[in-house]
């Protein structure tokens, strides 16, 4: 077998074990599959995460989000002072103290229809210019480390990939045939990339988490500057 066929090959495997996985599924509506079903299995159908699944998925959010605190703490420093004008804090009913977060950030007071209470026309002039230029000021800095952060997505996807190509040639023969079928191939690869592959899942996770947050604060300076006299 060729370099070239087996690149094929490999290429081939991965693209069908990756294909839509950070996508929402959607319906084959086919006759032979629709044909299977007389009533939807909506009764058995699963919505929550297993125990097991939670604790994971839960570290893995967990760990997330720390970094994207830590790698932008001026994004939320910038935001509780802004929100310090335009909010009201949640004051204790026994106490009279502050409510406060398990990060230590103040919990604003809702409205009568459950959404946190605003007035932006406590802004002034001059908070608006103060604001904007901080966020502006800072958006290099963040805008590169979101970049980072994408860069470190991509290395940890080809790290993946190459787990998979090298899993996918060694793959042993079935006990009783003399070669591995492409579908044994395949299943070995995906056994012996499966730790890189979830790296690879976490690290584009953690990645749209800082575009999305540059991208936001690129639009909370847009906003302030539109309102700007």
């Amino acid at each position: 077998m060729t370099d070239l066929a087996e690149g094929r090959r490999i290429a081939r495997a991965l693209e069908d074990v990756s294909e839509g996985h950070d996508e929402p599924m959607e319906p084959d509506p086919h006759p032979d599959r629709t044909r299977l079903f007389r009533t939807p299995g909506f009764a058995r159908m699963r919505t929550r995460w297993n125990s097991a699944e939670q604790e994971i998925i839960s570290a893995a959010k967990d760990q997330a989000d720390y970094e994207i605190d830590t790698s932008f703490a001026d994004v939320y420093r910038i935001m509780n002072r802004l929100y310090e004008i335009v909010r009201e804090p949640l004051h204790d009913r026994n106490t009279g103290e502050v409510v406060r977060d398990d990060k230590g950030f103040v919990v604003w007071h809702n409205d009568e229809f459950g959404m946190v209470a605003e007035d932006w026309s406590r802004l002034t002039e001059r908070d608006k210019e103060g604001f904007l230029h901080q966020i502006t000021t800072r958006l290099l800095t963040w805008e590169q480390r979101a970049a980072e952060m994408r860069g470190e997505a991509l290395y940890a996807k080809a790290i993946w990939e190459e787990r998979f190509a090298l899993s996918f040639t060694d793959a042993p023969a079935p006990e009783g045939t003399k070669r591995p079928t492409e579908a044994d191939r395949t299943q070995h690869a995906q056994a012996g990339a499966r730790e890189q592959r979830y790296m690879a899942i976490y690290m584009t996770v953690r990645s749209n988490k800082a575009d999305a947050l540059v991208r936001s604060m690129e639009r909370i300076a847009m906003r302030l500057k539109d309102t700007l006299v």
